[in-house]
């Protein structure tokens, strides 16, 4: 079974009031261990193709992080090494 983590605080809140046993619930969601987990951004490699005039048949393709707009030449990781965004949505040309 995969774990699946829920926001504690969010949960107390919509508890209902008519909850027979929402004293217990809300002890059991205060005590519970957090998890060490971290949001995932998501993102894209926007590719830039530019011919440089010092080249002469060639051109020069670079990539941006979506997120954090950091350069990488010739190669698209799957995660930003700059911002840790994991590059998964769609590739955009401009």
């Amino acid at each position: 079974m995969s774990k699946r983590y829920i926001d504690a605080d969010e949960l107390l809140k919509r508890l209902p009031d008519h909850l027979e046993y929402k004293g217990a619930v809300k002890r059991v969601l205060i005590q519970a261990p957090e998890a060490d987990v971290a949001e995932v951004r998501h993102g894209y490699w926007i590719e830039h193709i530019e011919k440089p005039s010092w080249l002469e048949d060639d051109v020069e393709v670079y990539y941006n992080c979506s997120e954090c707009g950091t350069s990488h030449w010739s190669f698209t990781p799957p995660y930003c090494p700059e911002c840790g965004t994991k590059m998964d949505g769609e590739r955009k040309e401009q």
